[in-house]
């Protein structure tokens, strides 16, 4: 049995007799607050989230269909049996929920789910939700071939010489987006039995914290992108028998393979979805404007991350936690971790393939002669993981794309393969700046820290603007205006910064013309003549003396408030455009402030936790999160004295 406590922003706060009793209850209440994104991702497993939903369903389906996500489960090696039993009373929680709330219900034929359903979910959030973000990039029609951007998120660990209070600190903010089937959920559960407390954010369809704390350890993560995905270009080719490709002397047969679906525009008018691909015993192919490609995700059927997850949100120190990540090898993520006993980990942990030569690493598409290279098999071991303890620096930045970056101290050795990220970017440069500018470190200036709006000049994303400061504004007499406005820019995206509107407005247009590498270290140089274009659109759409809290809005319904941030600041925003203004899509997905000595936790979620409009829930942390506020985290008894219901 467990009981449901809300407090007064709907956060749930679980006391249950054991785990299991609390997954049921983690289940229901999530339902309670985002039913019709968990049903998206249930249904997507049967690629029938799309007749629901006409934005993030077809793409959904579409994935699942061309990665074969349901066969690739049934590869997976074993599952513990306690991960078993939680993944059967996760189902329960949500089977509940949906026979007491019937008119929810999109589609009565895909319950009662089981764990079968729920483990096919879990392997689809992490091949889009976290390993690779937006895999179905590759599989819309497109004018080019484009990678998957890398969203990024920031940790940071601050050690006990450099805190105020003696002790370790972490500070969470990982970059998603922040509504919908990926946004983050904030849950807390004491577990009688077992005797331990979890607070932090889990994800649709799961039930372990993703980020967060046991209050024995605390832990944050970053995409790290060494063999997210590997891009083959296929020349296909026809003999009397059918089509093919060579793979050395040998034909790999090509089976044609329809996909055939259907959509629901504005949730009525029919819509339907036909795409031809070709099946062949590495996977599928499929064409984008005129090309053919064959898209491997390594870790497809060698592993369930989010039991991985589960593992390590049970270790009681770093040195537990060193040892589960070492013997799980979770791949794609780097780890910061602390500990009640102050103690720093970092820990870059994704398994590695092996490459007849670094530079295969960095390509964006490698030739079908490297098919044979898809075996599941041939990555490096654990030897080749880096590990950083308790550095001298006294502090951890974590920061994606410059993940080994950690410290001011260089960690390159000779025998470290894969993926190396050699250079800093504008966000870990900055933390590194304020952590020793602000020193002693307490809550207080971490809070500070993850506000940080300034970017470092003159790289920005992968993109060196340093073409910026060369223009000279009088060759374009109706744009000498903004360019001396933007050369005077100081970096701070602040909602009172006029560079920042002009430089969001100019970023949002420049995207468009380039695209990620899959080599961080490869650096865009923006020309003059790609700015001048981008600037000529943003005079036409921002108004004379617009400043960024004019323009730039975290929206939710009916509700909008000024946010400041732009890519690559501290505190990211990532928004979309729409009638001359930028609404926020992605940004930090929640901020979350550790200390483990005092047990006290801080967070803030960037809307609320409900995605339901007619609640109260479904706005009411806006403010605080625009105004760099924080919630604090009680212990479990404090919740007993609000109202509670049994599950």
């Amino acid at each position: 049995m467990a009981v449901i406590y809300r407090d007064e922003y709907g956060v749930p706060h679980i006391d249950a007799k054991n785990y299991c009793d609390a997954t049921k209850a983690i289940g229901y209440c999530h339902c309670e607050d985002d039913f019709y994104d968990i049903q998206l991702l249930l249904l997507a497993g049967k690629q029938k989230s799309g007749h629901h939903d006409d934005w993030d369903g077809p793409y959904l389906d579409m994935v699942c269909a061309y990665f074969n996500i349901p066969a690739h489960v049934q590869r997976l090696p074993p599952l513990s049996p306690s991960y078993m039993e939680l993944l059967k009373s996760y189902s329960e929680g949500v089977n509940r929920y949906a026979k007491e709330h019937p008119k929810e219900v999109l589609d009565k034929s895909m319950f009662p789910i089981d764990e079968n359903d729920v483990i096919v979910t879990q392997h689809l959030m992490e091949v889009i939700g976290i390993q690779l973000d937006k895999p179905y990039s590759y599989l819309k029609d497109s004018n080019e071939m484009s990678l998957p951007t890398k969203e990024g998120s920031n940790v940071i660990a601050i050690g006990p010489k450099i805190s105020s209070n003696g002790h370790t600190l972490i500070a969470i903010s990982p970059h998603q987006t922040i509504e919908g089937p990926f946004s983050y959920y904030e849950i807390h559960v004491h577990s009688e039995e077992e005797n331990i407390d979890f607070h932090g954010f889990i994800l649709p369809c799961t039930f372990t914290i993703f980020m967060g704390t046991n209050f024995k350890i605390a832990w944050g993560a970053t995409a790290n992108y060494p063999e997210m995905y590997n891009v083959y270009e296929i020349d296909i080719e026809k003999d009397s028998i059918g089509s093919f490709f060579l793979l050395n002397s040998e034909k790999v047969r090509l089976d044609i393979k329809q996909y055939k679906n259907y959509t629901k525009l504005y949730g009525k008018i029919p819509f339907p979805i036909y795409k031809r691909m070709y099946s062949s015993k590495y996977g599928n192919i499929i064409e984008i404007n005129g090309k053919f490609y064959l898209i491997d995700i390594p870790m497809l059927g060698q592993q369930l991350g989010f039991e991985q997850n589960y593992k390590l949100s049970l270790c009681n120190n770093c040195k537990q936690a060193l040892e589960q990540l070492k013997k799980a090898q979770y791949t794609y993520l780097d780890f910061v971790l602390t500990d009640d006993i102050d103690n720093l980990l970092y820990v870059h942990c994704c398994k590695e393939k092996r490459r007849n030569s670094t530079c295969d690493f960095y390509k964006n598409t490698l030739p079908q002669t490297s098919v044979n290279e898809i075996d599941g098999k041939n990555y490096y071991d654990a030897n080749n993981m880096v590990v950083v303890e308790n550095p001298e620096c006294s502090f951890i930045v974590s920061v994606n794309q410059s993940p080994f970056r950690v410290t001011d101290t260089d960690l390159y050795k000779d025998s470290y393969m894969g993926l190396i990220y050699r250079n800093d970017n504008s966000r870990s440069i900055r933390v590194k700046e304020l952590l020793n500018k602000l020193k002693p470190i307490g809550k207080e200036e971490l809070k500070y820290i993850q506000f940080d709006t300034k970017i470092i000049f003159p790289i920005i994303r992968n993109i060196d603007f340093s073409a910026l400061q060369t223009i000279d504004g009088k060759k374009f007499p109706k744009l000498e205006s903004l360019i001396k406005e933007l050369q005077g820019w100081d970096g701070n995206a602040t909602i009172d910064s006029r560079g920042a509107a002009i430089f969001a407005m100019l970023f949002h247009r420049y995207k468009r013309f380039y695209r990620y590498s899959k080599n961080p270290d490869v650096i865009k140089v923006a020309s003059e003549k790609e700015l001048i274009n981008c600037l000529r659109w943003t005079d036409k759409h921002l108004s004379p003396n617009a400043k960024l809290g004019d323009i730039q809005y975290l929206k939710r319904g009916k509700q909008k408030f000024p946010i400041g941030g732009i890519p690559d600041s501290i505190n990211t925003v990532r928004p979309y455009y729409e009638k001359g203004k930028l609404y926020v899509e992605e940004a930090s997905a929640f901020r979350m402030i550790i200390d483990l000595s005092s047990k006290n936790t801080y967070s803030c979620h960037p809307l609320g936790v409900s995605s339901n409009e007619d609640s109260s829930n479904y706005t009411n942390q806006m403010e605080l999160f625009v105004n760099n506020e924080y919630r604090i985290i009680e212990d479990i008894t404090y919740y007993k004295h609000h109202k509670g219901y049994k599950i």
